[in-house]
């Protein structure tokens, strides 16, 4: 038989585990973010075309990744992000150079709630015989305020490109839209 000092000794060292987490500091993470998938593809389509023409595409843009760093003030309630997005943009190949400008967003939602969102522009240079082109932007110090009672995770970021009805009509008929 065991002493009883020695059967009391794994409960009383689990407690005090237990209770010595219970000030340290916790990790708290950052706001989600994540491309809105309805959104992540747009087809440009040549100007008075309509949406079922596949000779109408001029070029497809695509949001490819969403990643974001941040850094909390728990004291404020407030986050400051840094927000990175990929793109890549295709057309047939050609001699010729092009530059295109493409509204994307980011918003900021809470639940079903949107608070927030901005649109910023892309700009997409390709060159004479290319025909793909990846590239990167980055948003620097976004800052968020939290609502009382609510904590970083409760928000996230949500990215796309700016899509006109025309568009969306072109990606259902070619069998190009999320599930």
């Amino acid at each position: 038989m065991m002493p009883r000092l020695f059967r009391s000794v794994p409960v009383l060292f689990g407690s005090v585990l237990l209770l010595s987490g219970c000030n340290g500091p916790r990790l708290v993470p950052c706001p989600a973010a994540a491309i809105l998938s309805d959104t992540a593809t747009r087809p440009v389509l040549k100007p008075d075309s309509t949406g079922t023409d596949p000779s109408a595409l001029l070029y497809t843009m695509e949001v490819t990744a969403i990643s974001q760093t941040c850094s909390l003030n728990i004291r404020d309630g407030e986050s400051t992000s840094n927000i990175r997005m990929s793109f890549r943009a295709m057309r047939a190949p050609s001699g010729q150079a092009a530059r295109y400008v493409v509204p994307y967003f980011v918003a900021v939602n809470q639940a079903e709630r949107i608070i927030n969102k901005r649109v910023y522009n892309a700009t997409v240079d390709f060159a004479p015989g290319v025909a793909s082109v990846v590239f990167e932007t980055q948003l620097t110090n976004t800052v968020l305020r939290f609502e009382n009672g609510r904590l970083p995770t409760d928000y996230q970021y949500l990215a796309g490109l700016e899509v006109s009805e025309v568009e969306r009509s072109y990606l259902a008929a070619m069998g190009r839209v999320a599930p």
